[in-house]
């Protein structure tokens, strides 16, 4: 019973990282882009250009990261919970967002 308690309480931990990392990394707000360029590659009938749906998300996940690290000082008294979120996750978000750079380049 205790190991079902256990296991239970790591599977809810390990989804509720998760959650945070897709609300509070951008991920979620940068899958915006992607799903517009999507619906019109659909209703033009035109092929759907998967690196071009990659670059319509990083390129939106870069600016979210760049801006949510830029204004954490402010996001403090409106959004604190984001803030303190990010405020761990710091130093790998900006080298995440500098290391996309090259890859992003490879398309062009």
């Amino acid at each position: 019973m205790i190991l079902s308690i256990k296991f239970k309480n790591h599977y809810s931990n390990f989804l509720s990282k998760i959650i945070q990392e897709l609300v509070h990394g951008g991920y979620l707000t940068a899958l915006g882009a992607p799903s517009l360029v999507l619906t019109t590659m659909i209703i033009t009938n035109s092929e759907v250009n998967i690196p071009l749906l990659v670059i319509s998300y990083l390129l939106p996940l870069i600016v979210y990261s760049f801006d949510y690290m830029r204004d954490l000082e402010k996001d403090l008294e409106t959004n604190s919970e984001r803030s303190k979120y990010l405020l761990k996750k710091k130093k790998s978000t900006l080298s995440y967002s500098r290391s996309i750079f090259p890859f992003l380049s490879y398309f062009f």
